[in-house]
């Protein structure tokens, strides 16, 4: 076996996105209060209904990235995580246009440094994979 086996850099990444999706889900789904008050926004029914729709979201994403952790590199591989990246530039880009519009206060930056933290991961991950797999072509 070799040094590639011994660390696996995707199963790393994908468990602990995994866990921070779980985290999520289990703060829209149970806790939206605790988002939205951390967030400097207001609660109100259609937030919270809007919260616990999007909580499965997350639970979807977390189940994914748990089945294809162990995943050896491939094509499909490399665009999941690709998806995963697109997704959490899409929260922190989001997060950066609330504020800018003064919807959210500053709070929403620690989300959005750990939101470009995962999708580097991911984009560096994928992209190496992709270019593994053409040079093994």
């Amino acid at each position: 076996m070799g040094a590639s086996r011994s660390f696996n850099s995707f199963r790393i990444i994908s468990l602990l996105t995994a866990a921070l999706y779980v985290f999520l889900f289990v703060s829209l789904f149970f806790f939206p209060d605790s988002i939205m008050e951390g967030a400097g926004i207001q609660g109100g029914e259609m937030a919270y209904f809007m919260a616990r729709r999007t909580s499965m979201l997350m639970l979807s994403f977390a189940v994914l990235l748990i089945l294809v952790s162990g995943a050896e590199r491939s094509r499909l591989r490399a665009i999941i995580g690709l998806i995963v990246a697109f997704n959490m530039t899409g929260f922190a880009s989001t997060g950066i246009s609330e504020y800018a519009l003064g919807r959210i206060d500053a709070h929403i930056f620690v989300s959005v440094c750990v939101e470009l933290t995962v999708s580097a991961l991911f984009a560096v991950q994928s992209f190496s994979d992709l270019r593994k797999i053409r040079q093994s072509a």
